[in-house]
């Protein structure tokens, strides 16, 4: 074992410049792979801080009653003794004014959100308000409402009611003072909105209000922050939903869930940033293939002499196997070392785009990860390369400068396997999941053999071009026929080159389309213009005058959307709770819609809204629902509310609309992109069956500038007293400045991708043209001109950049789509633009450090290039 150590040792020593270009190669694919973890968990941070502010704790479990001493308990045993604890009561009621001439007449009233609250709230965020000295601080306003009755608002409540800080209003039995109006509530950063504007009061004036009572409809939250470090989220969540499982009434909640849309976001960011960390990897290991194959090829004659003074064949993989491990170990620590150099560079880079507070270091399972792959990943990288040698004997090598000769397919595929499991086991880490693990080895399966096809029928084209060149006797430079005669004698180094770069290239141009996909789904929806108000609760007499009211003041609103509250009964005929049972996988939805008690907003179309698109089956028949026409109303569902309750094209759903039942068929599944901030719904039906239900109807009121929307508000709240109006501008900025936070790193993470391929492909080049250095010499000794030789290595070098850039380029958008698929809700986005950008860029790198490095040797003098290293 040693005498193989020492000989690869020795061999390291006495090849500086392979061993150069492979420590390089290493270093720049596992430098973008430490990079882009870096970066990667710097945005997580950021963000799971953000839903973190959302939900105010780290978990939270709720109920319709208040929990038991025995519940109580048993949450509280699953976490830490030092996790903070807090109790939260909500509910939705009415609030009055109370001022001088409300005294002889019924005070104006709104419908507000009530959250009443201890003093430790809230663990995450801070909630801003103004009042009439200035600003307070969020610890002192919370620990002074559990001792006096004063409440901070939103302002929707001060500018309808007139009032201002200082005003007094009346919850229930309750007076409060107002000490100020909300100005930031991070709780309230989602793309759905509470039927309307929020209060805060103090948990020790709950009772005091006389709303709680048997039978009233109260929120009963308790809330746990924990310890940074002390235990891991996920099985947290796990287990509390295990105990609540028994338990239908209970819902638990993790922060990451807290809403739906930024739980998509953190979804597929962390699936969109694995797979760009799953690039810089396997960049780094078809470079280290082809290195290795290539330094087989310089080595022949030395592994002849070997073999012919009685060496094993084994022995020259045992050499060559511990050269890559050290020289892997070597590439791994230089990665580390200029990633560690290279991170206040990038911090300072990214600052600008994500916010000073970004925290970009490098993360200790990366570093592990990194020497791990490159002292064991690297000879397991070159295991196919390896399998030449078994094909070679003692005769056959001493043929000098003779290719390895090929070798079957099973038996590269039986010696890639092991690297195959190294790529599969990183896909499902990184990408923590399986699902997009298989789905990253399948495409890059898939892309080798569309590849390898490609580079057989490129071979058969050379042969028909070159004959073709023979037989038509004309004139022609004879450095194109060289050329050519070049590739096609030297074929198995031009399939590899051609899968090395066409899988570059098919990987690196993908990223920007993913890119594209993603920001086009968190964006708002192109040309929809955001809401600024939400009005609720418009009942069908006041939607013509609220209408004329609007077009006064040349205002124009979204659409009215009918609102009707029902109650799904059964699903094929089978009642609710038996059809939950039976699907499995959805305990979480099924307690959710336990807890909902199974009550839903629905709604009626004619056809979709431009926030919505078909996923699967047919758009409503044309015209109301006709029963002479017609077997069964009609109904669409959104996808993922489809996807959660197991509900699917064709079930028959029966609902109970205050006692009166209505039957209706699934036909279609909507889209529905959430970010557009307009009003959608799960559950819709075709026009004609539940127009006449009692319902109100809700719409949306484009942003104005400030004193225009309080005014507009003064106005509405005498002129539709009942009418709900929430200001949404702030809740619709603060979600897109986070989509935007979003936009801005996956970019930073296309842009590290990129440099780290390009770097990968700099050494394969670089050691391309080491191996043409010798053939370079023998034409110069031949005589022929600078300027001949050039042009034959720009032509060879053309062929294989260009035919593989282009390959690669098709596949990625083969690619882009099965994962738009797969992993992103079938959005897609035709980024051809952005996706030739790292195709070009390879080409031209690919045939500029290939003329580059052969400049650099047809300046050296033949007997150099020809004598040994």
């Amino acid at each position: 074992m040693m005498i193989w150590l020492r000989l690869a040792w020795r061999e390291i020593i006495n090849t500086p410049k392979f061993s150069l270009f492979f420590v390089m190669n290493i270093a720049l694919g596992l430098v973008g792979f430490i990079a882009v973890d870096a970066l990667k968990s710097s945005i997580d941070e950021s963000l799971s801080g953000k839903s973190r502010e959302i939900l105010g704790a780290d978990i939270s479990v709720s109920a319709f009653r208040q929990l038991n001493p025995d519940e109580i308990a048993r949450f509280d045993s699953l976490v830490p003794r030092t996790t903070r604890i807090a109790e939260e009561t909500g509910w939705v009621s009415m609030v009055s004014a109370i001022t001088r001439e409300t005294q002889n007449v019924a005070p104006p009233a709104r419908l507000m959100e009530i959250r009443a609250v201890d003093k430790a709230f809230p663990f995450y965020g801070e909630i801003s308000f103004t009042n009439e000295s200035g600003h307070d601080s969020q610890e002192k306003i919370f620990e002074r409402m559990n001792v006096e009755p004063v409440a901070i608002a939103a302002p929707e409540l001060f500018v309808q009611l007139e009032l201002k800080p200082g005003s007094e209003v009346k919850i229930g039995d309750q007076v409060f003072r107002l000490a100020g109006s909300i100005t930031n509530d991070p709780s309230t950063s989602s793309a759905s909105f509470s039927i309307a504007p929020r209060i805060y009061i103090g948990q020790a004036w709950v009772a005091k209000t006389g709303l709680v009572q048997l039978g009233s409809r109260i929120v009963h939250t308790r809330k746990y922050a924990v310890t940074p470090g002390t235990v891991e989220e996920a099985p947290l969540e796990a287990k509390f939903k295990a105990f609540a499982k028994s338990r239908s009434d209970i819902r638990v909640r993790s922060h990451t869930s807290a809403t739906d849309e930024l739980g998509r976001i953190l979804k597929f960011l962390g699936d969109y940033l694995g797979i760009v960390a799953l690039v810089a990897i396997i960049l780094s290991a078809l470079g280290c293939n082809f290195l290795i194959l290539a330094h087989i090829r310089s080595k022949i004659r030395d592994l002849a002499i070997l073999q012919s003074i009685g060496a094993r064949p084994s022995s020259a993989r045992w050499i060559i196997g511990w050269q890559m491990a050290l020289l892997g170990t070597g590439g791994s620590i230089a990665a580390i070392a200029l990633a560690a150099a290279l991170m206040p560079s990038v911090k300072d880079v990214l600052a600008p785009f994500l916010g000073s507070g970004i925290q970009l270091r490098m993360q200790l399972d990366s570093i592990v990860t990194a020497l791990i792959l490159g002292s064991i990943g690297t000879p397991v990288a070159g295991l196919p390369a390896f399998a030449h040698l078994n094909e070679m004997n003692a005769a056959s090598l001493f043929r000098e400068h003779e290719a390895p000769s090929n070798i079957r397919a099973t038996q590269w595929f039986i010696a890639a396997i092991p690297a195959i499991s190294i790529i599969f086991s990183l896909a499902t880490w990184q990408a923590r999941s399986i699902k997009t693990g298989l789905v990253f080895l399948v495409i890059t399966g898939a892309s080798i053999l569309i590849l390898g096809t490609a580079g057989f029928l490129l071979l058969r084209s050379i042969d028909q071009i070159t004959r073709w060149l023979k037989k038509s006797g004309g004139r022609y430079p004879w450095p194109v026929m060289m050329a050519l005669r070049n590739s096609r004698r030297s074929s198995q180094g031009l399939m590899i080159s051609l899968i090395t770069l066409g899988l570059c290239s098919a990987l690196l141009s993908a990223v920007p389309q993913i890119q594209a996909i993603l920001t086009s789904e968190l964006s708002s929806t192109g040309n929809t213009i955001l809401p600024g108000l939400f009005l609720f609760d418009i009942q069908p007499e006041q939607e013509a005058p609220l209408r004329q009211f609007l077009a006064i003041r040349e205002i124009h609103s979204g659409p009215f959307s009918p609102l009707i509250r029902a109650r799904l009964e059964r699903i094929n005929g089978k009642p609710v709770a038996e059809t939950f049972d039976t699907i499995p996988g959805t305990q979480e939805r099924r307690t959710e819609e336990q807890f909902k008690n199974r009550t839903y907003n629905l709604s009626f179309r004619a056809r979709l809204s431009p926030s919505e698109t078909l996923a699967a089956g047919r758009e409503f028949a044309a015209g109301r629902f006709d029963p002479s026409l017609q077997e069964m109303p009609e109904i669409s569902i959104e996808k993922r509310f489809s996807e959660r309750t197991g509900i699917r094209l064709q079930d028959i759903l029966d609902f109970d609309i205050q006692g009166v039942p209505v039957k209706g068929r699934v036909v279609n599944l909507r889209r529905v992109r959430w970010a557009s901030f307009q009003p959608n719904f799960f559950v819709q039906f075709q026009e004609g069956v539940i127009d006449e239900a009692p319902r109100t109807s809700l719409c949306t009121i484009p942003q104005m500038d400030f004193d225009k929307t309080q005014q507009l508000q003064r106005e509405l709240t005498r002129e539709f007293p009942n009418i709900s109006i929430i200001d949404v501008k702030a809740s619709v900025a603060r979600i897109l400045s986070i989509s935007a936070q979003v936009a801005t790193a996956v970019t930073a993470m296309a842009l590290l991708c990129l440099i780290a391929g390009i770097g990968v492909l700099t050494a394969i080049t670089l050691q391309q043209s080491r191996t043409r250095a010798y053939e370079t010499a023998i034409m110069k000794v031949l005589g022929a001109s600078f300027t001949d030789i050039l042009f034959r290595i720009f032509v060879e070098a053309g062929i294989v950049a260009i035919f593989g850039a282009t390959c690669g380029l098709a596949i990625s958008f083969g690619i882009a789509w099965v994962i738009s698929v797969f992993l992103f809700d079938g959005v897609w986005v035709f980024a051809a633009g952005a996706a030739t950008v790292p195709a070009a860029m390879i080409t031209v790198t690919i045939i500029c450090v290939t003329m580059l490095a052969s400049r650099i040797a047809l300046a050296a003098h033949p007997r150099k290039l020809l004598q040994p290293e």
